[in-house]
């Protein structure tokens, strides 16, 4: 913990001392520049301000990074070749082409520092709302019945539809020869005809609900395979959340590559259907 702590001071205390040598050089520049006592001061806060906050956005940045890489670099490059110039330039007010170049650093920052801020509002909006969306995902998983691997209802047992149904019709004593049928043969024959089409409905209802369950998943598949591919800055979990479907459901689909596989496949196909 000790070492932890002296290794931390120690990086901030140099920092600090470089950034105080190089604010003297670069405020030494700005003065002979023609800039005045106090604004002067102010020109070296906008070179090595902007490396600060460059480099504060290329570690707090979940993608997109290049733009601030490319305004650390440049300001660095800017505070270094400044920090030279002050002493290989003769002393005394600067030459006009190099009094040009220290007026031209202010506009310039001022044109690319906004949008490094809109970036790093933008992330920040963004992982909010991940961050929100995976915390619904969790209490909804956590609402769930245990042990459910998937969002498909069990299937109960289909009955023997082999087996022959039995029906029990009582004989009637015997009667004179007539062409219309009697009140007990219609009672029969009706009986006969409820257990056959309840026999038939409960044979075929189980089967639809199934099949009915496995369209719906794979009616949800093509948007996920979407989602996967096209929003990278979604996860795993969020694309399952949005499209209805389980977590669990979702790895067995995707296979044993994992997404990069998934996607690396589709983006494949799609350059030979260009090619």
């Amino acid at each position: 913990m000790t070492r932890f702590r002296f290794d931390a001071v120690a990086t901030y205390v140099i920092a600090i001392l470089a950034f105080a040598l190089s604010y003297a050089n670069l405020a030494d520049l700005a003065a002979r520049a023609g800039y005045g006592t106090v604004m002067a001061h102010a020109w070296p806060l906008v070179v090595d301000g902007l490396a600060v906050v460059a480099t504060s956005a290329v570690m707090r940045l979940r993608g997109g990074r290049a733009y601030a890489w490319i305004l650390l670099g440049a300001s660095t490059i800017v505070s270094v070749v400044a920090g030279g110039a002050a002493h290989l330039l003769p002393a005394g007010p600067l030459p006009g082409w190099a009094g040009a170049a220290v007026a031209v650093i202010p506009p310039l920052c001022l044109l690319v520092a906004p949008h490094l801020a809109v970036q790093l509002h933008r992330d920040a909006v963004a992982a909010t709302d991940a961050d929100a969306l995976d915390a619904a995902t969790r209490d909804a998983n956590a609402t769930d019945a245990p042990g459910a691997p998937d969002d498909e209802p069990t299937r109960e047992p289909e009955p023997d539809t082999d087996a022959p149904v039995v029906t029990l019709v009582a004989v009637p004593d015997p009667a004179p020869v007539s062409d219309a049928p009697t009140d007990q043969e219609r009672r029969t024959t009706a009986q006969a005809d409820a257990l056959r089409t309840a026999t038939a409905s409960d044979a075929d209802a189980p089967a639809t609900t199934g099949d009915a369950a496995r369209e719906s998943n794979d009616t949800k598949w093509p948007r996920a395979v979407h989602l996967l591919v096209t929003r990278p800055d979604m996860s795993q979990r969020a694309v399952a959340a949005d499209v209805g479907m389980s977590d669990a459901a979702l790895r067995r689909r995707i296979g044993p590559g994992g997404r990069d596989a998934l996607v690396a496949a589709h983006r494949g196909a799609a350059d030979a259907l260009a090619g």
